[in-house]
């Protein structure tokens, strides 16, 4: 009997080792508050740590220890996650950033990771037939439509492009409080980036650092 239960546990074990290696794991990034990093004065800009995303008005654009970020970005994706934007800006803005955050990865050494989706509003300017940019190691760009509801189409395009099954898995981070909310209640996972202590549900405020220390801290646990 003691014989018989240990192989029902070693079956339950593999076919749940199975079920995890489908399992879709995502980061799904906002620009505005989020990646695209807050204006300071040139004194308070680190460029030992800090990405500059571009200057204007005497101010440097700063996505604060972006170096560290990206480090941490590309060991969860060693762990098998995937990293998407969770933006509604148009194409060519997005374009515009993800270029700039090619050059300061180039700049530091290290890489920008696969950006497996993108949605995009479309502008007077996009190409709809361009699908991806593999130039850039962007995969599935999906064009949102005018008539959208915002932020909760673009997730539906998120989890119809990459097979989202398990909401739990991924994380939105953005820094819109009914955007987090929401996105919280249809199952994900959330980070709320903001200097608002929480959101309307409760949802406390926190850093791109902290959030991506917690999911590599939980992935070790796990073996």
């Amino acid at each position: 009997m003691e014989q018989l239960l240990d192989n029902i546990q070693i079956i339950y074990n593999r076919k749940r080792k199975i079920e995890e290696l489908h399992i879709v794991k995502v980061l799904a990034f906002d620009h505005g508050g989020v990646l695209d990093g807050t204006m300071v004065e040139p004194e308070n800009f680190d460029d030992s740590k800090d990405f500059n995303l571009g200057e204007a008005w005497g101010y440097v654009r700063t996505l604060n220890n972006g170096k560290q970020i990206i480090i941490y970005l590309n060991e969860l994706v060693n762990y098998g996650y995937l990293v998407a934007y969770h933006s509604s800006n148009t194409y060519t803005d997005q374009i515009e950033l993800h270029e700039k955050f090619i050059s300061e990865c180039t700049r530091f050494g290290i890489i920008w990771p696969k950006i497996s989706c993108m949605p995009a509003k479309i502008d007077n300017t996009t190409d709809t037939t361009i699908t991806n940019r593999k130039d850039l190691n962007i995969e599935n760009i999906v064009y949102l439509s005018e008539q959208g509801d915002g932020k909760t189409n673009l997730r539906k395009i998120l989890e119809n492009t990459l097979g989202i099954k398990d909401k739990s898995k991924c994380v939105i981070f953005d820094d819109g409080k009914s955007v987090i909310d929401s996105a919280y209640d249809e199952g994900y996972d959330v980070a709320f980036i903001s200097d608002n202590p929480q959101t309307d549900k409760g949802i406390k405020s926190t850093t791109i650092i902290k959030k991506l220390e917690e999911l590599i801290e939980k992935e070790k646990l796990n073996g």
